[in-house]
């Protein structure tokens, strides 16, 4: 299913159509996920977000001189994606924007996100991945996580069936771990900030 979505996000888009009642138990299932158990996972798996020049990729736009950030904390409930600036990006005592060193796939899962307001706007949230996060990498080091979009169409990225946008989750672990200032970021979850 990840290839047919990387390559032919329309034909996805079809199996999806005809699998939707099975994706949405998964999902409602996916839901229930305690705010510890959340708070487990946002504590040791970080998003990245990929720029170049100096911004943010947009939904879909492949560039081979691209470079992946960490982020400042956000709300897991809201969308680092969509809210993500420049300056969001975390730096060094320097000032210079820490860099993502070491970085190992270790695997790849399709993930679905709700967008708030305008099926247009495309807010994908931490809490969607770790919450939709497969069983078979539970037991697997996963230190931070990419989104992929496969179009930058946001129609073709937008199931109407489950009325959520479709990414693919790229999971990493880092050589080194986290960063010390990204591992002790502070995990915030609605209105509660829970500090390291």
């Amino acid at each position: 299913m990840l290839q047919l979505l990387a390559q032919k996000p329309s034909a996805f888009m079809k199996v999806l159509f005809h699998n939707r009642e099975r994706v949405k138990t998964l999902l409602k299932r996916s839901e229930q996920m305690s705010e510890d158990e959340l708070l487990g996972y946002a504590r040791r798996i970080k998003p990245l977000v990929r720029m170049t020049d100096g911004r943010k990729l947009g939904v879909g736009e492949e560039c081979p001189n691209s470079y992946l950030v960490y982020t400042t904390p956000f709300d897991i409930h809201d969308s680092y994606y969509f809210n993500f600036e420049p300056e969001h990006a975390v730096c060094d005592d320097a000032g210079d924007i820490l860099p993502v060193e070491g970085l190992e796939e270790i695997g790849r899962f399709i993930c679905y996100h709700r967008y708030g307001g305008y099926w247009l706007f495309v807010r994908p949230g931490v809490d969607e991945v770790l919450q939709q996060l497969p069983a078979e990498f539970a037991d697997k080091r996963i230190d931070a996580f990419e989104l992929k979009f496969s179009h930058s169409f946001y129609d073709k990225v937008w199931s109407s069936v489950l009325d959520r946008h479709v990414s693919t989750v790229i999971l990493y672990a880092l050589e080194a771990g986290l960063p010390e200032m990204v591992k002790n970021q502070d995990v915030i979850i609605g209105q509660k900030t829970y500090c390291r």
